[in-house]
């Protein structure tokens, strides 16, 4: 991602990393099962019989004790060069 700011012409000062995970108990991140697969649904890029079964999958590792989630961010502060 630096070099990238880098060939805009931006100079880096921090880049950090943060993590988030739910484990086992489901939080927001669930939401996004239904959310995203229903978006999938309405730009047909999945079908019906697709989204059903992400959702059942979703609610068989809830129901387990399975469930996991794990999404990763990144932050940059930099500046424009002149």
């Amino acid at each position: 991602m630096t070099g990238l700011l880098r060939n805009c012409g931006f100079e880096v000062s921090a880049l950090r990393n943060y993590g988030y995970a739910e484990h086992p108990e489901p939080s927001f991140m669930f939401s996004w099962v239904e959310r995203g697969t229903d978006a999938l649904i309405a730009s047909d890029r999945l079908g019906e019989s697709g989204a059903k079964a992400l959702k059942v999958e979703a609610e068989r590792r809830v129901e387990a004790g399975q469930w996991y989630a794990q999404i990763s961010y990144a932050s940059v502060i930099s500046r424009k060069l002149d």
